[in-house]
């Protein structure tokens, strides 16, 4: 098993065994893969089709999800909202909720939304491979939840995961 492998595991150990918080996870360790996984392993044995809500800044990162979900054959009932179109799921109920890139999250608009959203909901992660300080406080500030995943990329470079691009090599 590679580092790569053994991260995902090790994180979705962690997301099962309490499904909310906060995470700074790297890009390029899967969080959408870990995400998938966390919610299969943690719904296994008392929801057959979890309702499953995603909420994500751009077309991008939903086409991410879908691919993802097909490379892993696990599809479960997932609704796909922007941060701009949080009305249209406030009155729903779901199983999991994910916000995905959360530090693209308006934070005039949709985030007070969105903290009203998770706070009513107990498994619900905030998920992002890049925050800045003002950013992380006013996700705390409105989700009322801790960093509880910290792996920025700086880690995910140490560990090999990352190639780092500062480095320039002259032969």
């Amino acid at each position: 098993m590679n580092i790569k492998n053994k991260k995902q595991k090790e994180f979705i150990d962690q997301i099962v065994a309490d499904f909310k918080g906060i995470h700074l996870i790297s890009v390029r360790v899967g969080k959408c893969r870990i995400y998938l996984k966390s919610i299969k392993k943690h719904s296994e044995n008392w929801i057959k089709n979890p309702k499953v809500l995603i909420l994500y800044p751009n077309v991008d990162v939903k086409t991410s999800w879908e691919k993802e979900c097909d490379i892993i054959n696990y599809h479960p009932d997932i609704t796909y909202s922007t941060y701009l179109s949080i009305d249209k799921v406030m009155d729903n109920n779901w199983d999991y909720i994910i916000c995905d890139e959360a530090h693209l999250c308006g934070e005039e608009n949709q985030l007070p939304k969105l903290g009203e959203l998770i706070r009513r909901h107990a498994n619900t992660i905030i998920a992002s491979g890049t925050y800045n300080n003002k950013t992380l406080e006013a996700l705390i500030e409105h989700s009322e939840m801790n960093l509880t995943i910290d792996y920025p990329t700086e880690k995910a470079i140490k560990d090999g995961i990352v190639s780092d691009f500062n480095v320039i090599i002259y032969q």
